[in-house]
């Protein structure tokens, strides 16, 4: 079996109103951080959504794949006001 090769990153969650939130993949666990570094809970971003982005989150390769799973998945709780869905920037891979 491979192994693949998982590089840590973080992410930039721009809420539309709100102070900006981060998630990083640091030695293989993702983490949830408001913007003064405390840790918060991924559902409070993702609801029910949480533990199957958690998962896909921790599989992505780098920030750009994350990125992608984290926009798909905020897209799909968000359609109804597209608008005021929270922007996601890739800081680092």
């Amino acid at each position: 079996m491979a192994t693949k090769n998982l590089r840590d990153y973080r992410l930039r969650v721009v809420l539309y109103r709100g102070p900006n939130m981060y998630i990083t993949r640091c030695s293989g666990k993702v983490s949830y951080l408001s913007g003064t570094e405390m840790p918060q809970a991924l559902s409070n971003l993702l609801n029910d959504k949480a533990a199957e982005t958690r998962f896909s989150l921790e599989d992505s390769r780098d920030g750009y794949s994350a990125k992608k799973v984290l926009l798909e998945t905020l897209a799909e709780l968000w359609v109804k006001n597209p608008v005021a869905c929270p922007k996601v920037e890739v800081i680092s891979t």
